[in-house]
């Protein structure tokens, strides 16, 4: 509600003798009594604050100002001439300390009354307390309209009272609203400016992606976001807001049930050339012909591995496994690997999550008398390897229905097969665990049969983990019987993979396989110092890829490379590309003459058939539809850049790509409340291709807005929504602390979550200022964007 506005004075202070920072009352608004004029500043009765009644002066001071709390740093003297008083008139907005804005607000002289706007309930400082926080310097202009008062610009100081907290360090306090706001950098690293009075507009440099909101905030939406469909008839049993996901993601009021349910259902046609690996093996077994197990070093190709070494366990047979060296070997099979497997008596070996582009080494294998089996889930290439048999569910002509397994679920298939044909009681428990692991991991589809594989192997890992699973679990400090896909997406996974990106992914696969206790702690202790050294190692990898990343700026597709660059990270920096520009992405770490790519794209670019428009000038390649890897001479290097920019805008039909986040619903305030939560984790196990729902809140508070990380690049706060405040995190989004410090209210797309101690989180996909949800609207319509401020 609107009013004028005032500040308040602690009864203690004398006249000219106070400093509104250190004893006074702050600012309030709502309707009250006029308060007369009295030069001698009697005592007046105020009002109450938690059952307290308290004496103050109104004491009638009001300037042009950005925000309320930058009157507290003024002193008298530095304003207001014996009885020339200045009051605010049609102040905008409400006035509320917490809620920082960037409005000019009118003034003019008054004389004799004013009206104070106070709050039902007023935080007081006592006289003498010590603040707890000093803001930087702010910068006010004084302006008055009548007897040719000039314009006047001062820079001061304010001291802001807040409650009492428990100790904590400086980084973790809450920033309190100043002119200067929440320090930070902005994602081009140049450290954000402003204007020199009041209200003014921060101009920044270079248009948003999205081509709207550069108004006057120093905050903008990410990406344009596709609003929600309305959902049609709702199915009985099923809430509407989850009805309303599923609606959005293109499934119809029957398949809803199913979907949810998430059950086994019955198999259909087996895989081309299953039926010939499954006759081989069991030969192989009846002769006790020596078989090795040859997977894959990230967490697919491992896990995979471990499926058919322990499938083989329950058999009685021993099996050997082997997991190349990335840096001594590189990517899938190898001619020296192959020998050394032949000299040491391997008659069939059977890949995993690799080998569908093994040509070359298929013709070896046979030279060398081995039985290849290859077991795969990559995009195959024009011609495929010669092998004993070739199991891969994306082959042409394969009749199988489970087009998106992970190379796990691949060979959980074959471990499956394999054991009922022979009559042998599957222990599948320790199987889907595994293969849950590689399916989230590998970041496949967590549609249809890869859905109800994870489901399953995550209620096992949950109630009865394997030994190594149950170290690496406790080592990360999670807790078992609530580990979810999103556990596994971001911490076990990447401290699986962190063997394999720094050294050898012996750890990780022994981690898998052992059956010691206390092996299985030393284990998961050396995955933890890998992934903290991954982790070093990725911060330098994006530093550098973005640097360079800036010679190109028109490209349609970033790439760069550099010899100082560990071929293990440079996935990771691919991926923090894709997000920062918005383009498919490759980062090449060079080796003497070859260099080593790692590549990431977006919709609209299948980049495994992107490099299969490459293939005369890679030396090999593979991949999926979002991810990829090859070989290249450095020397082929330019040639690369230039046909995939070609190729890239070609399959773009050469329109620049927006980046951008579908909403799967909005919901009002009110209803996001826990119980929300528990009916949108029937959506649960999310991941790709089932992301947890985007909701959409509009004119939410933040507050306590920190950043956080290792390099200050996250953002935490707390978010108030209807009657309930909740924990929030955003990630990579630290540069926008300032920004989001003076908004203090925004529309923001969120998902919902739990913390570790099972409380509701938000983490926070998308926000802008307060008007950006209409302003998406307005985009969708095809109306011209207006500024939001």
């Amino acid at each position: 509600m609107q009013g004028k506005l005032v500040a308040i004075r602690n009864t203690s202070l004398r006249p000219r003798e106070h400093d509104f920072g250190s004893g006074c009352g702050h600012l309030c608004r709502g309707p009250h009594a006029w308060v007369p004029h009295d030069g001698r500043r009697d005592l007046l009765l105020v009002g109450d604050s938690r059952g307290v009644r308290h004496r103050l002066i109104a004491r009638r001071v009001a300037l042009e100002v950005e925000r309320p709390d930058d009157v507290l740093g003024l002193r008298d003297e530095d304003l207001l001439r014996e009885d020339d008083e200045l009051a605010i008139r049609e102040p905008l907005h409400d006035i509320d300390r917490i809620r920082p804005r960037r409005h000019a607000v009118q003034v003019e002289r008054r004389a004799i009354h004013v009206r104070l706007a106070g709050r039902p309930e007023c935080e007081f400082c006592p006289r003498g307390a010590k603040p707890e926080r000093r803001s930087g310097a702010a910068r006010v202009a004084v302006e008055g309209h009548e007897h040719g008062l000039p314009r006047r610009t001062r820079r001061v100081r304010h001291e802001v009272p807040a409650r009492r907290r428990g100790v904590e360090s400086a980084r973790d306090r809450n920033r309190r609203p100043s002119r200067s706001g929440v320090a930070g950098r902005r994602r081009n690293g140049a450290r954000t400016r402003r204007d020199g009075h009041a209200g003014a507009r921060d101009e920044r440099k270079g248009e948003h992606p999205c081509e709207i909101l550069e108004g006057q905030m120093a905050l903008a939406a990410q990406r344009r976001w596709i609003m929600p469909i309305k959902a049609g008839d709702v199915p009985d049993g099923i809430p509407a807001l989850v009805a309303q996901v599923l609606a959005c993601r293109g499934l119809a009021p029957a398949e809803m049930a199913a979907f949810l349910a998430a059950r086994p259902t019955e198999e259909g046609p087996p895989m081309l050339d299953l039926d010939r690996a499954l006759e081989r093996l069991r030969r192989a077994l009846a002769t006790r012909e020596r078989i090795v197990v040859y997977g894959d070093y990230d967490v697919d190709g491992i896990a995979g591995s471990a499926i058919l070494v322990r499938a083989f366990r329950q058999l009685g047979v021993v099996v050997g496994a082997y997991i190349p060296n990335r840096y001594e070997e590189g990517y899938g099979l190898n001619d020296a690997a192959l020998r050394h497997l032949a000299e040491d008596g391997a008659k069939v070996i059977v890949s995993v999550d690799c080998g569908v582009t093994a040509v070359k080494e298929a013709a070896l294998a046979r030279e060398l008398g081995i039985d290849l089996i290859v077991t795969d889930h990559h995009h195959p290439p024009a011609e495929l390897p010669d092998a004993y048999a070739l199991v891969n569910p994306r082959r042409p002509g394969d009749p199988s229905i489970e087009k998106e397994l992970a190379g796990a679920g691949v060979a959980l298939v074959l471990a499956r097969r394999l054991l009922g044909d022979l009559s042998y009681s599957l222990r599948q428990d320790e199987l889907l665990q595994l293969c849950a692991l590689a399916t989230v991991a590998d970041v496949v589809p967590l549609r249809a049969g890869n859905r109800v594989l994870t489901r399953l192997g995550l209620e096992a890992l949950n109630r009865a983990p394997i030994v190594g699973v149950r170290a690496l679990v406790e080592r990360a400090g999670l807790k078992l019987g609530r580990v979810g896909a999103g556990d596994i997406g971001f911490v076990l996974g990447p401290r699986l993979n962190a063997a394999g990106r720094i050294n050898d992914a012996e750890d990780a696969l022994r981690l898998l396989l052992t059956e010691d206790a206390d092996e299985a702690k030393t284990l998961a202790e050396r995955l933890e110092q890998r992934n903290t050294e991954r982790q070093e190692l990725t911060r330098q990898v994006v530093a550098g890829a973005r640097e360079r990343a800036e010679d190109r700026p028109d490209a349609w597709i970033t790439i760069v490379a550099d010899p100082e660059w560990p071929a293990g990270i440079v996935g990771l920096g691919a991926s923090r590309l894709v997000e920062d520009y918005g383009r498919p992405a490759i980062v090449i770490a060079i080796d003497g003459n070859e260099g080593k790519g790692s590549c990431r794209s977006i919709a609209g670019v299948h980049i495994a058939e992107a490099l299969d428009d490459c293939h005369d000038i890679l030396i090999k390649h593979g991949g999926h539809a979002m991810a990829a890897g090859f070989s290249v001479s450095v020397d082929r290097i330019p040639d690369l850049i230039e046909r995939l920019d070609a190729v890239v805008r070609e399959r773009l039909h050469g329109e620049r790509p927006v980046p951008t986040i579908r909403v799967d619903a909005e919901i009002a305030p009110d209803i996001l409340t826990s119980k929300l939560a528990l009916e949108l984790a029937a959506l649960e196990p999310c991941g790709s291709g089932n992301q947890r729902p985007y909701l959409l809140i509009r004119d939410v508070r933040v507050y306590d807005i920190r950043q956080v990380g290792a390099d200050a690049d996250h953002l935490r706060c707390k978010v108030t929504v209807g009657r309930f405040t909740f924990d929030a995190m955003a990630f990579r989004r630290g540069d926008h602390a300032e920004g989001m410090t003076e908004a203090g209210r925004v529309d923001a797309v969120v998902s919902i979550g739990t913390g570790l101690r099972g409380f509701v989180e938000l983490e926070l996909r998308d926000f802008g200022p307060v008007g950006t949800a209409a302003e998406m609207e307005r985009l969708a319509r095809g109306a011209a964007p207006a500024l939001v401020s």
